[in-house]
């Protein structure tokens, strides 16, 4: 149903230096420059 009000408990876990290493980014689905 659409239009409710519901309750979203969420987790993140931060890997260090993410921004900076492709890997994590692919592993992510974050692909730079786009």
């Amino acid at each position: 149903r659409l239009g409710e009000k519901v309750f979203l408990e969420l987790w993140v876990k931060v890997r260090e230096g993410w921004r900076n290493r492709l890997t994590i980014l692919r592993e992510m689905g974050i692909y730079p420059g786009g």
